[in-house]
């Protein structure tokens, strides 16, 4: 459907901004809000709201994640009646905007009606609006959804990314103003057709998900039962694993390696602007090495700590913190460092063809052993005792090449088609994206 434009533009005065429909006003945020005192106000600085005053008993403070969820009686922060009185200014009311003003910021929400009695967070900002002026949805999609304030705040910021918005530069924002009842107009259109829009992502993401679930079948079943479908089985004599093709062996990994399994130094360099590459267990990425934002440290840093780990071509690393079960194989010949969190494992290429123990470590049956070896305090760890006892199903090297080749012909063609959902939702967001700036911004007419 083509999407027209309204009948009459007028200049807004403005140079970056251009024509706007001819019955639209050109405002400051300020001029949306009510004429009262303190209708805009940040939160308290950090010095007058201190974490040990928070408490579990009378008045709630809302925070940045209550916002960014659109969950109220989400966060268990809460001051006593006494603070209370000392940051009366900060209160919060039903129907008050709630901004998220660092960090994660331009998030945005309304305080429900039912909302409890609260005040600011340090990193949230309150705007109550003249109701006879805006339509809340309007405001909300123009805060939340477009790039309409946010591109304005970098500007104002010299073109820097921004992370902090302060009241000053928020007030004084340029805003389209539509009447009234075209407000509601463009909201309702605009949330009806983002939803139609979000569902169609969400149904493309769920495509995504299943296709991992069928690359990880995929692969698990190739190296616990192989590709010959009359094979004679035996017991693995593991009761995870079930049977196996007969002429297989079942090894530890103790049995598969050149050298002992090592981690990355357990100390922190001192990180710099260029050097050598230092990969922690975040540039593991779905299965490959990113090296695209990882951090660098001096050569004679790397000299060190490449006596303890020193990743070769080949060689799999191994999360065994934070994102424990994460798997890369190294294919990059340039050197680098990595961290504790990492493990080093270098295959016995007499035993284990190097891709084929990858593969082995992203199957299921792998990741579930990791998981049982897994101790859990505030995040699951594997010990780098239990690492070299993890159990793998070995047939010759020559099937193992077999089905390495295979694997990476079928987990091909599941990826590249992966990838095409992937452009497809991309282009569905941007397209959202679009249509939410032309509508607020009068590029198209939608009643």
């Amino acid at each position: 459907m083509k999407l027209k434009a309204y009948p009459r533009y007028k200049s807004s005065g403005v140079e970056w901004l251009g024509d706007v429909p001819e019955f639209w006003e050109v405002k400051r945020l300020k001029d949306l809000l009510k004429a009262k005192k303190n209708a805009i106000k940040t939160g308290p600085f950090g010095s007058q709201l201190l974490s040990s005053e928070m408490y579990d008993e009378d008045v709630k403070v809302y925070n940045q994640k209550s916002v960014i969820s659109n969950d109220f009686e989400y966060g268990e922060n809460y001051i006593s009646l006494e603070k209370f009185k000392e940051l009366k200014e900060f209160q919060t009311f039903p129907g008050d905007f709630l901004i998220t003003t660092r960090g994660t910021i331009g998030r945005c929400a309304i305080l429900p009606e039912n909302a409890e009695q609260g005040v600011l967070h340090p990193c949230l900002m309150r705007l109550q609006t003249d109701k006879a002026k805006v339509y809340d949805r309007f405001l909300e999609i123009l805060i939340e959804e477009s790039t309409f304030i946010l591109e304005q705040l970098r500007i104002k910021s010299n073109g820097t990314t921004i992370e902090v918005i302060y009241q000053d530069s928020l007030k004084n924002v340029t805003v389209l103003l539509p009447p009234l009842s075209e407000q509601q107009s463009i909201a309702d259109y605009l949330d009806r057709e983002t939803g139609k829009i979000d569902e169609l992502i969400s149904k493309k993401e769920l495509l995504i998900e299943r296709l991992k679930e069928k690359r990880t079948a995929l692969i698990s079943r190739a190296v616990t039962k192989g590709l010959n479908p009359n094979v004679r089985f035996k017991p693995s004599g593991v009761e995870w694993l079930g049977d196996v093709p007969e002429h297989w062996d079942v090894k530890r990994l103790k049995y598969l390696i050149a050298e002992p399994i090592t981690d990355g130094p357990h100390t922190t360099p001192e990180f710099i602007d260029d050097g050598i590459p230092f990969l922690s267990v975040d540039g593991i990425q779905d299965g490959e090495l990113v090296f695209e934002k990882c951090r660098y440290i001096s050569l004679e840093d790397h000299k060190e700590f490449k006596q303890k780990a020193f990743p070769r071509v080949g060689d799999i690393l191994l999360g065994k913190a934070a994102s424990t079960g994460k798997i890369a194989r190294v294919k990059v010949d340039f050197e680098f460092s990595i961290w504790s969190p990492l493990a080093l494992i270098r295959p016995d290429d007499r035993e284990v063809d190097s891709a084929y123990l990858e593969y082995s470590f992203k199957s299921m049956f792998l990741q579930a052993q990791i998981d049982i070896y897994c101790t859990s305090n505030t995040q699951k760890n594997i010990s780098m005792d239990d690492i070299p006892i993890l159990i793998f199903g070995i047939p010759a090297i020559a099937e193992q090449k077999t089905i390495v080749e295979y694997l990476d012909r079928e987990t091909g063609k599941i990826d590249a088609l992966a990838e095409k959902v992937h452009k497809a939702i991309q282009r569905l967001k941007e397209y959202r994206t679009a249509l939410i700036s032309a509508a607020v911004t009068g590029k198209i007419y939608v009643r």
